[in-house]
């Protein structure tokens, strides 16, 4: 696969969608499930269309699911950033569902920091 970050819808209903987001930067790859609703993602598609549009220094943030164990699935924070040359920086923190371990609740946790 190449280097990317890749949503697939796995299943939706009325009210909400579940998602696989990965990113694979070419050397690691890492994909979480996430929950969201059909607005969030309608609004998404919007924001980015405006985004692309800004000038260095703008930025944007996109989160989703939750970084809790007390929500199902994962969850996945996205911060988007034109640098001063006009570059897009895309840091990404990504969590997999949380699961017992030794007694604990715990996720897997990776930080992607991309370029383009």
């Amino acid at each position: 696969m190449n280097a990317g970050i890749y949503f697939t819808k796995i299943w939706s209903d009325d009210d909400l969608l579940e998602l696989r987001i990965e990113i694979n930067e070419g050397r690691f790859r890492f994909q979480t499930e996430v929950y969201t609703g059909h607005e969030q993602l309608g609004q998404l598609v919007l924001a980015l269309e405006a985004f692309k549009g800004e000038t260095p220094g703008s930025q944007y943030d996109l989160q989703f699911g939750e970084f809790d164990p007390q929500f199902a699935a994962g969850a996945c924070h996205f911060l988007l950033k034109f640098n001063a040359r006009g570059m897009l920086i895309i840091t990404a923190h990504l969590q997999s569902q949380f699961f017992d371990c030794d007694g604990k609740q715990v996720a897997n946790e990776c930080t992607f920091h991309l370029r383009s």
